[in-house]
């Protein structure tokens, strides 16, 4: 939940300098010394005014969002489709969607580009196995095929997010 927080604040950061990351995955996502992650690698980061639909689809297939991938518009919610397809992914035993999520099965190079194909054509994400039926729901939002169904910013991810964790809180 920490991660999901500090990468939401590291989004709602570049949106409101215009950025749009492009490449949002574990492997850019570290920690400092006081356990606060940090969104890194900003190589292929773009203004958001600067980006024009002849533009190549730019990001790690494996958390690109489906409008990126079929050279559709990039936007702010392309950022939170890849930091859903994270978090799923953290919830999900490292396991993308459309992969079995117990660890003892061996995934192949074919189920993993057969797990990309459907996601990226709409097939619809069932639930990380771990996470909560909240954050699932929150999960699964960010991760929409549609980019209306989707977080429209950082911050309203991270309200949802914010109001789970309270609430978790309150109950202890």
């Amino acid at each position: 939940m920490n991660l999901a927080i500090d990468i939401c604040c590291a989004l709602e950061y570049c949106e409101k300098l215009g950025v749009v990351h492009r490449d949002v995955k574990k492997e850019n996502i570290f920690v400092s010394s006081e356990g606060i992650y940090k969104l890194g690698d900003f190589g292929i980061a773009m203004f958001l005014d600067d980006m024009d639909k002849t533009m190549s689809a730019k990001g790690t297939y494996t958390c690109i969002a489906p409008e990126v991938y079929k050279n559709g518009d990039y936007s702010f919610s392309s950022d939170i489709y890849s930091l859903g397809i994270v978090l799923y992914c953290f919830m999900n035993n490292n396991r993308m969607p459309f992969l079995p999520s117990d660890v003892s099965v061996n995934i192949t190079h074919g189920d993993r580009e057969e797990a990309i194909f459907k996601r990226l054509n709409g097939g619809t994400i069932s639930p990380p196995q771990n996470a909560s039926e909240e954050f699932s729901k929150i999960i699964i939002k960010a991760c929409s095929y549609e980019k209306s169904s989707r977080y429209k910013s950082a911050s309203e991810l991270k309200k949802d997010l914010l109001l789970i964790t309270n609430s978790n809180f309150a109950l202890e």
